[in-house]
């Protein structure tokens, strides 16, 4: 599959998702990150793949003083994001690409945060390329991606049998 049928899928999930949307909260990954954050007051914060932008309007209500930038690939997603936080003056959304990271975000971030999204792009290694080129020298990070050895293997190996699609706990992806 190619980029832009790549694109085109995300699109489409990201508006039948937005029509469903439910508390992302209780998925582990946002648990996990929320307990491992600093305080991100007076940073520059990048959030890649953040879908319609529900995570990163959390940040920039927990920590006002943060400048927050959440990207996704799916601009039906940034749209929605967009529509949801109008008011919320510390986020900013773009359309952008994991792989890709607009050059105005070279050495730029004191933190980038990415949930879930590297193990749905065509190539890992050149988003984590990414992840260092956009970092400032002493900046941080938090990434998240399946783990297939924990219980996830079990539903994943009983959908490979039934040749059924994987549904991770955020529906299921094209990619």
């Amino acid at each position: 599959m190619n980029k832009d049928e790549v694109r085109l899928r995300y699109e489409n999930w990201h508006t039948e998702m937005a029509a469903q949307e439910k508390d992302i909260f209780c998925l582990p990954w946002y648990q996990t990150v929320i307990k491992l954050l600093p305080d991100l007051n007076g940073m520059n914060v990048i959030e890649v793949g953040c879908g319609r932008g529900v995570f990163a309007n959390y940040l920039a209500n927990t920590y006002p003083k943060a400048r927050i930038t959440a990207i996704d690939f799916s601009e039906n997603a940034i749209a929605v994001a967009r529509s949801n936080y109008t008011t919320v003056s510390n986020l900013e959304f773009e359309v952008g690409d994991a792989e890709h990271l607009s050059h105005k975000f070279f050495d730029k971030f004191d933190f980038y945060i990415s949930c879930e999204t590297l193990e749905h792009v065509e190539s890992p290694k050149k988003m984590i390329g990414e992840i260092q080129r956009v970092l400032k020298r002493d900046g941080r990070f938090i990434l998240t991606t399946e783990n297939y050895l924990n219980a996830y293997i079990l539903i994943w190996l009983k959908c490979w049998l039934l040749k059924r699609p994987f549904d991770s706990g955020s529906g299921i992806q094209p990619n």
